[in-house]
């Protein structure tokens, strides 16, 4: 290979000798002899944990986590490497939290013992992603000093991140006493948040229905809210968001990248399939923000001259060129073209619509309901006044749709006549009402019918299976054999 130029003599530190192994079959094989290097090189003396080691430590730092503090920002990049399809990729934040969360399970912890007797305070702090809370209480003791009972925080779901500023953090609120409840219920208590406007909470009539929600929950405690400047804060503040360093406070900030949603860099992007190059040749841009005007349907007619027609579209077109028009005539009326629009909605959503001459409303009427197999009232009205409007349009269809023949003879409908009234008997089976129904399925005995009586007086009902229903001496039958048990002397029938 050296007479072949396929390899060459090297002076390097770092070149080791080639080695050639027979293999099992005979055939040789290329190595390079390592041993040189690895006399050289170091054990790594901290080797990256297994995730069995990580997960052994998020568990048994989870039940603790109430003593750490920023607990779940320290552990973010480590339950990111449990979760399914994560890549295994240690990175320094995964080394920080992993040293983090190690070496505070080994401290003495800071928490004091609480004291039912006397009041608690709660700081509540919301970020961007997270919100965190701290429960402390003044002890008793000489030197009086605020100590913390529990800490707190959690992570918010990608829909709570979308929340107003004074959503997420009177979340953080309601979030910590639900956690704390066996803390503050039936006990006194401060709560202090940096938001000023959650001072009124409990005393403002909101309308925001997840502050109503969690303002009657929250006034169900015996507490009161109060301000403190976000400076003085610190203990929530460090619970839901990453502190800033001193390295970090020097920074301008036009060289921070602004927190905004991805979707806004989509602001100037050009759809090429959506493009249309000879528009922006000939200058035929389409402008999708401007009203657009309605035509009527009948193109041969001249819509000018039919709203000369009409002398009250004749004065408004007057006022509004000579200038004489009302301020409210002016802002809803206009001329395109010789021919004047109704612009419905000015100040909301600019609809125009074709100021339709009197000769000419029937014939709009009759294509939009008559033409469009005879619609109620109101798809009627809604469909016209899209596009066309003039004085009284709502009675002029009104009045059309209920003087519809055929209209009217689909919405006719039988009319039941009025219940018989019937006066009270005298006494028990004086009058009796009797019914026929059937028929049945057939029973043994050839009985497909039923015949009912009704004492009037009592309301006592009797009935009877027949074979047929059009003989009177069944009926009769019935009355005078199948009664005879009862007291029964009727003075009138009815059926």
């Amino acid at each position: 290979m050296l007479e072949a130029n396929i390899i060459r003599r090297s002076r390097s530190p770092w070149s080791f000798p080639i080695v050639v192994v027979d293999e099992k079959d005979g055939s040789k094989r290329f190595c390079i002899d390592f041993r040189l290097l690895t006399r050289i090189t170091k054990v790594i003396p901290y080797p990256l944990p297994l995730i069995d080691d990580i997960l052994a430590q998020l568990n048994k730092a989870s039940y603790y986590r109430r003593f750490i503090p920023n607990f779940y920002k320290k552990a973010e990049p480590l339950v990111n490497l449990t979760r399914k399809y994560a890549k295994y990729h240690w990175s320094e934040g995964c080394d920080v939290g992993f040293n983090y969360l190690k070496d505070i399970l080994t401290v003495k912890p800071l928490l004091a013992y609480p004291n039912p007797n006397l009041p608690y305070v709660l700081y509540t702090d919301a970020s961007d992603t997270c919100v965190g809370a701290c429960l402390t209480q003044i002890t008793e003791e000489e030197n009086a000093v605020e100590k913390p009972i529990y800490f707190l925080s959690h992570k918010l779901s990608e829909t709570q991140t979308l929340w107003l500023t004074v959503e997420k953090e009177a979340f953080a609120i309601h979030y910590a006493l639900q956690k704390l409840d066996f803390y503050l219920h039936g006990a006194n208590f401060i709560i202090k948040t940096d938001h000023k406007p959650l001072k009124y909470l409990l005393d403002s009539p909101m309308k925001n229905k997840k502050l109503q929600m969690w303002s009657l929950g929250i006034s169900g405690y015996n507490c009161k809210i109060e301000y403190i400047a976000g400076e003085t804060n610190y203990c929530a503040d460090l619970l839901s968001r990453t502190p800033q360093s001193d390295d970090d406070k020097g920074i301008s900030n036009e060289t921070v990248d602004p927190d905004i949603n991805d979707n806004t860099y989509e602001i100037n992007t050009i759809n090429s399939n959506k493009l249309n190059t000879r528009n922006f040749a000939t200058c035929t841009v389409e402008q999708p923000d401007l009203p657009s005007k309605e035509t009527f349907q009948n193109e041969d007619l001249n819509m000018k001259l039919e709203q000369a027609k009409d002398l009250n579209i004749v004065k408004v077109k007057r006022e509004i060129e000579t200038g004489t028009a009302r301020s409210s005539t002016q802002s809803q009326f206009m001329i395109i073209e010789d021919a004047v629009y109704f612009l419905s909605q000015p100040h909301i959503d600019s609809l125009i619509r074709l100021y339709v001459p009197e000769h000419l409303r029937e014939d709009i009427v009759v294509q939009y309901h008559d033409n469009n197999g005879h619609l109620g009232i109101y798809k009627t009205y809604d469909s016209i006044k899209l596009r066309y409007y003039w004085p009284g349009l709502y009675k002029k269809i009104y009045a059309y749709v209920t003087m519809c023949v055929t209209c009217q003879t689909r919405n006719l409908r039988k009319v039941n006549p009025p219940v018989q009234e019937v006066d009270i008997p005298p006494f028990p089976f004086a009058k009796i009402a009797l019914d026929l129904s059937g028929p049945y399925p057939e029973t043994l005995s050839g009985n497909k019918y039923i015949i009912g009586f009704i004492d009037l007086y009592s309301g006592f009902p009797e009935a009877f299976a027949v074979k047929d229903k059009t003989k009177a001496e069944t009926i009769a039958h019935l009355l005078i054999e199948g009664n005879n048990s009862k007291t029964f002397s009727p003075i009138t029938n009815f059926k």
